[in-house]
């Protein structure tokens, strides 16, 4: 018996076989030995990584913060239907900076029927005069008041009406004008829509005629 095993087991059987345990033993090591401290910064990147492989199963929770996230990276296409619900936001808007030149306006936000406008406009003379305008653009009245206004007791909003949600600014020096005084609520006719704001106005700061900051709190 030893003769016929002998006979027909060489070397290559030899090495064969050693290479199966290796890659068996191998396979069990790598399973129970190789951690997180063993994987050198930065040695698995996105394409090592399968498609589908990170399930959020896999993820633990508050793993991935906002600080961890590209800037871009989460995008509309990138979000499951239904997977952004109004409890799930903060209810807040802010524009950022929004810089305008003379003769031109921008919707800073429209809901509900309740759109904000940044205009910006000569004024003559070198003046330059920044507002921001409410407008009613539904088809039934709703609600409308602002510091400027100073409409407390009469706050109906019209449709197609516009009303000024900040202090208008008429300058030909730099100017910023915020604090609370930029203040102002709005409604529709509804209440589906209901945002509380403020923000800051200024011409010729910056680099350029108008600027803007507008925040608002509400759904």
């Amino acid at each position: 018996m030893k003769s016929r095993i002998g006979k027909h087991f060489s070397s290559a059987h030899a090495i064969a076989l050693l290479a199966l345990f290796v890659a068996v033993g191998g396979t069990a090591y790598a399973a129970t030995k190789i951690g997180t401290n063993q994987i050198r910064n930065g040695a698995v990147t996105a394409a090592k990584i399968k498609n589908n492989a990170i399930v959020p199963a896999k993820v633990k929770a508050k793993a991935i913060g906002t600080g961890k996230l590209a800037d871009g990276a989460v995008t509309a296409s990138k979000l499951a239907k239904g997977s952004v619900t109004p409890a799930k936001m903060t209810e807040y808007t802010n524009s950022g900076l929004v810089k305008l030149s003379k003769g031109s306006e921008k919707v800073l936000l429209s809901r509900g029927g309740l759109t904000l406008t940044a205009k910006c406009e000569d004024g003559g003379g070198g003046v330059v005069h920044a507002a921001l305008v409410a407008k009613n653009t539904g088809t039934e009245a709703g609600l409308f008041e602002s510091d400027y206004e100073g409409n407390y007791t009469d706050p109906g909003f019209d449709p197609g009406e516009e009303l000024n949600a900040f202090y208008t600014v008429d300058q030909s020096v730099p100017y910023w004008f915020g604090e609370y005084y930029n203040m102002f609520s709005m409604t529709n006719a509804d209440g589906s829509t209901s945002l509380y704001g403020g923000g800051n106005i200024g011409t010729n700061v910056l680099g350029s005629d108008c600027v803007y900051q507008l925040f608002t709190w509400g759904a």
